[in-house]
């Protein structure tokens, strides 16, 4: 099943899981990152800050007037916050501290916001002496305040020498109409220009005065400054605070880790996971088991009920997928060395040839030759002689006895060791040998190499009628993906999948099943002649008939 295009194997599990997966990695890489950011906050040099308040007037304050509506200007704190920060006001703050900090040193260690709503600016300056943070905080506050005044001062100068030029004006319209009226006392129009022109000039007057009164009182727009407090403390570093944050990184960084690597080593933990991978059905699932013979491949007679009824229910799935192809040979290999693929080709061999068959067992694993080596025929001729000149597959082909059983397997050895094995499946020689193998048994079933070890398995793939995978639990799923890659460019269907080493749990030796599958009897009485807890005999050796 996929969603959105993606097959489920890929998601993998979810970030809780991943975490718990790997929750050592994330306390360790935690406690680490939190015990690093203490140690790095704790060398820092520590830094103090202070902070002033300025509380700005109300702009149209005047002595000369009652009562004022006043509008707040949304523009006024961000005007006013930049001119805070102006060359202008951190050299005046620089002189009021004589010079003991540079303008630009102020500059950088300043900031600034406000409160328009109750116009209100908060100046902040940080230091590494805590009496110099205070003293900077409060002589930027000065300094606005004084900036701003004299900028007030000098617009109020401007506007009354203006106010000056038009009063000259106006004194040089009344001395013209009083010059008139001394030749013609009596014309009204000059009186009356006299008498307006000596208001205006009145009004000049007081609106001047109130000029200079107001940018005196007023041209600051602060109303007061509270100036700031030597702090108590540093405000920096803080290492408690930067451990947690070091520690809420470091966990984050380890779960993100963690998820990434839980869906990268996701492993095939139950027998259906494979399948979404491989595109192909189960075959069967063979339970872990442990050998009596050290490690020496089991056979089937070795083994317990279960394990022996699980081999006969994988042959019988092979024998469905051959039938239905019209095939009868088979390679049978895993993804990496260990995966259990020789001993489950000899056991599938041997409970195939159980059944009547004639079954031929190719040892294809010419590097490894573990069934050669099992048989004790390692050194015989077999499958790199077969296919030469003059060569019978008599000559190159082993009978095996299987032990209690009363059944013969045909076993063809690895044969001569090969300079070149992978170059030897390529030859016409290992055709013409695999030919001659098919046309004289019922079932072949070809032990090879890792697919994604050598090169080897892909060649001997090609001579087959189907690819029999072992896939052993916990496999990474990624590394099946890769072998399903290999396949496609082989030609040769994967038929299935054998799951090995599967959970016993839930298991039960079936009734009779275990005594038959060993080549018992039984008791007469319809009971197996064999049990579990029945301690066993020494296992037996492959042999070769007599």
């Amino acid at each position: 099943m996929e969603l959105g295009g993606k097959p489920d194997w890929q998601d993998g599990p979810g970030l809780v899981e991943s975490m718990w997966r790997y929750r050592i990695l994330l306390v360790v890489v935690a406690v680490n990152a939190a015990v690093l950011g203490y140690f790095l906050s704790a060398q820092q040099p520590k830094e103090y800050e202070a902070r002033s308040r300025v509380f700005l007037s109300d702009p149209n304050a005047s002595v000369f007037r009652d009562t004022i509506r006043y509008f707040a200007d949304p523009t006024r704190m961000p005007r006013e916050l930049r001119r805070l920060h102006s060359p202008e006001v951190t050299q005046r703050a620089s002189e009021l501290l004589d010079e003991e900090v540079s303008a630009e040193a102020i500059a950088g260690s300043l900031s600034a916001d406000g409160d328009a709503e109750i116009e209100i600016m908060f100046i902040t300056a940080t230091a590494r002496d805590p009496d110099r943070a205070a003293a900077i905080a409060t002589a930027t506050a000065q300094a606005y305040q004084q900036v701003v005044s004299e900028a007030a001062k000098s617009r109020a100068q401007g506007a009354i020498e203006e106010l000056g030029d038009v009063r000259r004006n106006l004194e040089e319209q009344i001395a013209s109409a009083n010059e008139g009226l001394r030749g013609d006392p009596g014309d009204l129009t000059l009186q009356t220009q006299v008498d307006v022109a000596e208001q205006q000039l009145i009004a000049l007057g007081g609106r001047a005065e109130q000029l200079a009164v107001d940018a005196a009182l007023y041209g600051s727009g602060v109303e007061r400054i509270e100036a700031a407090e030597v702090p108590g403390g540093p405000s920096a570093p803080n290492p408690k605070r930067d451990a947690a944050v070091g520690g809420m990184l470091g966990l984050m960084a380890a779960a993100a880790f963690a998820w990434w690597r839980a869906g990268r080593t996701q492993g095939a933990d139950t027998s259906e996971a494979p399948a979404s991978v491989l595109g192909a059905p189960l075959l069967g699932e063979i339970p872990s088991y442990k050998s009596g013979r050290g490690a020496s491949i089991p056979l089937l007679t070795e083994l317990d009920p279960v394990t022996a009824e699980a081999y006969q229910f994988v042959v019988a799935s092979i024998g469905f997928a051959l039938d239905g192809s019209s095939g009868k040979s088979a390679i049978i290999t895993s993804a990496a060395p260990g995966d259990g693929k020789t001993a489950t080709a000899l056991n599938l061999a041997f409970a195939s040839a159980r059944d009547g068959r004639n079954v031929v067992l190719v040892d294809g694993d010419e590097r490894v030759r573990g069934l050669s080596m099992r048989a004790g025929v390692a050194n015989d001729r077999g499958l790199t002689d077969l296919g030469a000149d003059g060569t019978s597959l008599e000559a190159c082909s082993t009978t095996v006895a299987l032990p209690g059983a009363g059944h013969k397997l045909q076993l063809i050895p690895a044969g001569k060791a090969s300079v070149d094995p992978a170059g030897f499946f390529r030859t016409a020689q290992f055709r013409k040998g695999m030919a001659m193998i098919k046309e004289s048994a019922d079932f072949v079933l070809v032990d090879t190499p890792p697919i994604l070890s050598v090169s080897d398995t892909s060649a001997i793939a090609g001579q087959v009628d189907g690819v029999i995978l072992v896939v052993n639990r916990g496999t990474k799923l990624g590394r099946l993906k890769e072998v399903r890659d290999r396949l496609e460019f082989v030609g040769t269907p994967l038929i299935g999948y054998v799951f090995n080493r599967g959970s016993t749990r839930g298991k039960q030796a079936y009734y009779g099943y275990g005594d038959a599958a060993r080549g018992g009897s039984g008791d007469g009485n319809g009971k197996a002649g064999w049990t579990a807890s029945a301690p066993q005999a020494a296992a037996p050796e492959l042999r070769r008939a007599r």
